[in-house]
């Protein structure tokens, strides 16, 4: 029998909210059997999977421009939107006995409950997500530390999706590039609202009804728990979940290559050579730019971008500066491999420029590719 503490947090801060969950998701002493349901909602935010790459996953210089955070969580799995039409769940509980099939059938269970829809509706795919009439509205991940697991998604409920759609364009949807790196990346799905389909009041506060409802019908409510107050701890959390250090820099290595879709004025093309390998020919003309920690190289080294700069893009958080030179140890790429800036060159690299300024230059390479 599942022994569930529910704990409703009444604050809508993305910053706090990550740091209250990871918090308690660190410092909890078990007694068996027991666990935390943490609820709660955010202020527009995007927040992606720990080894996911920003700048692929989302629109991180309209985020900026839009005063919309961009946070780096400690869990694996894809990019999500957030804001208050979102709620976010997280189970949090011994790590023998985790379940993530159970837990997924309870916010299942509660989703068609609080809407008045029929359960039928809401299945549960292949990845862990949940569709409601093959619309998916609700996505998860969930990591592990010590004996501990912390599983935690999200519930469409009456979100911006067009703010969605539009924070959520990386650089490969925007411009004529491929992103190549070990970062793991998102499987977006087409999504809906709850209530789009319901004619039910449909908010924060019923759903956390509904859910107390049904845990203390099958017999798993436990009672009512506090979330964690703002310890010094938390506030360090807070701090990092703010910084360039945590959020952009800790990117993996990758490399931007263009992209040619059409080449109307190359000879090859009139001669019948087919599209890839028009595409290839063409991109084998401009080496990849190289990214370590946020900082952009050019192949022969005489110009570099700081992603990070100009700081508002996290509200002012400090990053590590422009002078940091490239991780030559770093194993994802090697001296050797394509793209590759040589250390001796990169001490020499000109001016620095920031986000805006390469967006600019991805943005001239996707006119000259005739894909823009």
């Amino acid at each position: 029998m599942r022994n569930v503490h529910t704990v409703c947090v009444d604050t809508v801060d993305p910053y706090t909210n990550l740091s209250l969950e990871e918090e308690l998701f660190a410092s909890c002493n078990w007694q068996e059997g027991e666990e935390f349901f943490l609820l709660y909602v955010n202020e527009p935010a995007v927040v992606f999977g720990k080894h996911q790459n920003p700048w692929k996953e989302c629109n991180v210089q309209l985020l900026g421009e839009r005063g919309i955070p961009l946070l780096r969580r400690i869990s694996g799995g894809g990019t999500v939107y957030h804001d208050q039409g979102n709620i976010n769940w997280s189970f949090i509980g011994p790590k023998e006995g985790f379940s993530q099939e159970e837990n997924l059938e309870i916010i299942r269970h509660i989703a068609a409950r609080f809407s008045d829809l029929s359960e039928a509706d809401f299945t549960i795919g292949e990845r862990g997500d949940i569709f409601y009439r093959e619309l998916k509205i609700s996505g998860n991940a969930l990591t592990f530390k010590g004996n501990t697991a912390l599983h935690h998604g999200t519930l469409l409920i009456n979100s911006d999706l067009d703010s969605l759609g539009s924070s959520l364009r990386g650089w490969e949807k925007r411009f004529a590039v491929r992103l190549d790196g070990p970062a793991v990346n998102s499987n977006p799905s087409a999504v809906t609202n709850l209530s789009a389909h319901s004619r039910e009041r449909l908010g924060f506060p019923e759903f956390y009804a509904a859910a107390v409802d049904y845990l203390r019908e099958t017999g798993a409510l436990a009672g009512e728990a506090q979330a964690p107050g703002l310890s010094e701890s938390v506030i360090r959390r807070i701090t990092e979940h703010r910084s360039a250090d945590w959020t952009l820099r800790r990117t993996p290595d990758f490399r931007i290559f263009p992209v040619y879709d059409w080449l109307p004025d190359r000879p090859h093309d009139r001669e019948g050579m087919n599209r890839e390998g028009a595409n290839q020919e063409r991109a084998k003309e401009q080496p990849a730019w190289l990214v370590q920690k946020g900082r952009v190289y050019d192949p022969d080294g005489s110009e570099r971008y700081d992603l990070c700069s100009p700081p508002e893009l996290l509200n002012d958080a400090p990053g590590e500066g422009p002078d940091i030179k490239p991780d030559t140890s770093a194993n994802t790429i090697t001296d050797e491999s394509p793209g590759k800036v040589p250390h001796s060159r990169v001490q020499d690299a000109g001016n620095v420029f920031g986000l805006t300024e390469f967006e600019a230059r991805l943005a001239a390479l996707s006119l000259e590719a005739g894909t823009d």
